[in-house]
């Protein structure tokens, strides 16, 4: 039986949630989250670059909101594209399921009544730190979506075709069976993959496969991941709003930072490299 969203019986004249039951459109921009805490002692996994200040989530919410930016998280149904330069939609998402994407976040997406996607891996259920199974349910009632972040966040690119059908498999039947939606999306786990990974995902039902290479989406290459803008702390609320109209130092500063790393991890590989980048955040 389908769940009921909190949002049943609300108007649907606000563009943001009207656009939730619609295929999602083009140019799209895909924000990033991953946990929020204020510091270490904070509930879940707390990461310097990565964890994002709950203050500062709640006035990019509201910045959203005062600008009326189109939010969408489409509940199925490929991209459809748009009238060619035209404002891009946003999308909000969230990976790994960090204890505060209950906690924090859906509280202040449900007061300015955003849609999200909450992309889960599906091992870290229950475990501390992470979403409970009855948090992931209370995030899928409240209308946010649920999508796969692997079964054990291992790097889709390093395993082979039996392991990687098996990863994308066992976390979507386990995310379904937890949250009683259906999860079509996934998104790759440190954005590691490409034509392959998107073939191996599409063959298993998923519908749309999104990476962490930042930019606009313009148009939806079946054999590449969708592009997204990692948001992270030391990200301040101007330089939000220049990544909202994808112009600025903050946007120019995130693509030439993604450049500048993609050369440590292709000498050192990508075992290799989250190693070392573990080290230096401890």
């Amino acid at each position: 039986m389908a769940r009921a969203s909190r949002f049943v019986g609300r108007p649907v004249a606000d563009p943001r949630w009207a656009a939730a039951d619609r295929e999602l459109p083009l140019p799209l921009l895909v924000l990033m989250y991953h946990g929020l805490h204020e510091g270490r002692d904070d509930a879940g996994h707390f990461d310097p670059r990565y964890s994002v200040r709950p203050a500062a989530f709640a006035e990019q919410m509201a910045l959203l909101g005062r600008q009326r930016s189109r939010v969408v998280a489409a509940p199925d149904g490929p991209v459809r594209d748009t009238s060619p330069g035209s404002a891009p939609a946003i999308l909000i998402s969230f990976d790994d399921g960090d204890a505060s994407n209950a906690s924090v976040a859906l509280p202040c997406l449900l007061e300015q009544r955003m849609p999200a996607v909450f992309f889960v891996t599906s091992e870290n259920l229950g475990r501390p730190g992470w979403l409970a199974p009855d948090q992931l349910s209370e995030l899928a009632d409240s209308g946010m979506r649920i999508g796969s972040h692997g079964a054990s966040h291992r790097f889709l690119s390093a395993l082979d075709p039996s392991e990687l059908g098996e990863e994308l498999a066992e976390s979507r039947d386990a995310l379904q069976r937890a949250c009683g939606s259906r999860v079509d999306w996934v998104a790759l786990p440190g954005g590691r993959g490409a034509a392959r990974e998107c073939d191996a995902a599409r063959d298993l039902g998923y519908s749309e496969v999104f990476g962490s290479v930042p930019g606009i989406n313009t148009s939806t290459p079946s054999d590449q991941p969708l592009q997204r803008v990692a948001i992270t702390r030391d990200l301040d609320l101007a330089g939000f709003a220049q990544i909202l109209a994808w112009r600025g130092t903050a946007v120019h500063r995130l693509c030439w930072r993604h450049r500048l790393l993609s050369l440590p991890r292709a000498l050192l590989g990508d075992a290799r490299y989250d190693q070392l980048r573990t080290r230096l955040v401890r």
